[in-house]
């Protein structure tokens, strides 16, 4: 990915898979509010749980294959909100309407993601 990113290929044109989850900064979660656009429900997120959990817990369906932000099944719309990308599959202009809700998190303590749900 740096060799492509040298070369001047463009995020777009780069495709990279994982198989196993990669090392991983030591993230600090903390809990932030997630709402659906279409329904304006708004749900808690802890800091011990993810999105796809809390949304699941409510009834709200997300597929969820790996649950590790390497796949990409959970991935859904974002509408708004400062997001703290954690993914691994998501690229720089994806991660502008899009959030991989396993792994990905408000970017700030009590700050409110909107969700294309």
């Amino acid at each position: 990915m740096q060799a492509a990113e040298r070369q001047g290929f463009p995020d777009e044109a780069r495709h990279l898979e994982y198989f196993s989850v990669p090392e991983q900064p030591d993230y600090v979660n903390h809990a932030f509010t997630v709402k659906l656009s279409e329904t304006g429900k708004e749900f808690e997120v802890p800091k011990d749980k993810a999105i796809s959990d809390v949304l699941l817990e409510n009834g709200v369906h997300v597929d969820v294959k790996c649950a590790d932000g390497i796949c990409g099944v959970c991935k859904c719309g974002l509408v708004s909100g400062d997001v703290e990308h954690r993914d691994f599959v998501l690229s720089k202009a994806q991660q502008q309407r899009e959030i991989v809700t396993c792994q990905s998190r408000a970017s700030s303590e009590g700050a409110t993601i909107t969700l294309d749900l």
